[in-house]
């Protein structure tokens, strides 16, 4: 989680409306998506369930995972 203004970031949309931009995002970026949706979900319940069940937060994890450096084979 990352403190920032979420509620207004504008460019989350942009994210959400663009798979390509997703598979595309930065580590920082993806750390402001994931915030989001758990913030969100404090305030609409439901919110981070129906992102797992629509498979945003697995495209996310995905992109964080193949960002992650890897060490070798047990990484």
């Amino acid at each position: 989680m990352v403190s920032f203004d979420w509620m207004n970031w504008e460019e989350g949309r942009a994210y959400e409306a663009d798979p390509a931009r997703l598979a595309a995002a930065d580590v920082a970026t993806l750390r402001r998506l994931i915030t989001l949706h758990v913030r969100a979900d404090r305030f609409v319940e439901g919110h981070l369930a129906a992102v797992a069940a629509d498979g945003t937060l697995l495209t996310l994890l995905r992109r964080v995972r193949d960002l992650r450096p890897h060490a070798g084979p047990e990484a």
